[in-house]
């Protein structure tokens, strides 16, 4: 005779929980990742309040160490705090990438870090707070195109559709 298996109730103070185990999953790691992302760039902003310092004349894309040891750059300098974050972090490097935006009605650039959390509208980290100061979507930044996408071995040119 075949043994009887009853099903568990929930445990007291224990609500029952709708949804498959993977999609809470998937949920759950989003908001780390989100939770995360928003840190690093709360961190990036603050050290930008003391630390943006103009380039001059000549525009120089320092590297990481480079900004390091100076104490501070300007918005591509201190880009790379967030974008070396994150993939430090564990975000994946195919999500991760740097960006010039611009602005063409004001004739305005702008470096910052994208983040792919899904395809298509990708997150952006404002390291100066010069566009946005909190975590948004590329999509909400009116007047703001891209240029520029890339990373360490990647490189994208953005054509109008």
């Amino acid at each position: 005779e075949a043994p009887v298996v009853a099903s568990q109730p929930p445990r007291a103070g224990h609500a029952v929980r709708s949804g498959s185990l993977a999609s809470r999953y998937d949920g759950f790691m989003r908001a780390r990742r989100r939770a995360i992302a928003e840190q690093v760039l709360r961190w990036v902003q603050a050290e930008a309040e003391t630390r943006f310092v103009e380039d001059g004349p000549v525009d120089h894309w320092p590297t990481l160490p480079e900004v390091l040891a100076a104490e501070g750059d300007d918005c591509d300098g201190l880009e790379l705090l967030a974008y070396h974050a994150l993939r430090q972090m564990g975000f994946r490097a195919d999500r991760v990438y740097r960006a010039i935006l611009h602005r063409p009605r004001f004739g305005q650039h702008h470096m910052v870090t994208l983040w792919f959390e899904d395809t298509g509208d990708p997150w952006v980290l404002d390291p100066t707070a010069t566009i946005t100061e909190r975590l948004q979507k590329l999509s909400e930044l009116a007047g703001w195109v891209p240029l520029k996408v890339f990373s360490e071995d990647r490189e994208f040119t953005v054509t109008a559709r």
